[in-house]
């Protein structure tokens, strides 16, 4: 089953952070390095996204709501994480909540999937994935659910946007030719 490992960024160093019968996936640092927010199906409602200190120990749910969360991703304060949900049955949508868990809201509500949220360095936007143009394509609101922009168009195919911290750039994956 999948597990998390953190490593050197030179290859060395190699532990293994967690050890569940249950897939544990998607692990995110904590701004300040101490805390890794993961999506895990260990609670047996689906994945629900967790946080563990950075050495692996006191996993805490913070998530256990039926449905699938996945894809956290922190705030540049760590005060917030985001991670994209499908709770309703009809599509993925992206929620913001309080890195205790607290004060989830949903920020999209569209009628196409949206997920692979990414938080801007300042805190002021999230960048996340939809399939509103029936492509997966880049888009960005602010965190009042306003503005929305689609970045990209027409490449689709398309997932995980992460803004860097250093500039304004976005790295991303890319499978519009299935690859």
């Amino acid at each position: 089953n999948d597990e998390i490992y953190k490593m050197n960024s030179n290859g060395t160093g190699v532990v293994r952070l967690t050890n569940s019968p249950a897939a544990d996936i998607e692990p995110a640092w904590s701004p300040d390095g101490t805390r890794i927010a993961f999506a895990s199906d260990r609670g047996g409602a689906g994945y629900q996204i967790y946080v563990m200190n950075a050495d692996g120990s006191n996993p805490i749910p913070l998530s256990q709501t039926p449905g699938i969360d996945f894809s956290p991703d922190w705030s540049p304060d760590g005060s917030r994480i985001a991670f994209a949900s499908y709770r309703d049955g009809n599509n993925m949508e992206v929620f913001l909540m309080n890195a205790d868990g607290s004060g989830r809201r949903q920020l999209t509500d569209f009628e196409a999937t949206s997920f692979y949220p990414s938080l801007s360095p300042d805190g002021d936007t999230i960048y996340f994935v939809s399939r509103q143009t029936g492509n997966f394509e880049i888009y960005s609101m602010n965190l009042r659910g306003r503005g929305l922009r689609r970045i990209t168009g027409g490449i689709g195919g398309l997932y995980a946007p992460e803004r860097s911290s250093m500039d304004d750039r976005i790295v991303f994956t890319n499978n519009s030719d299935g690859t």
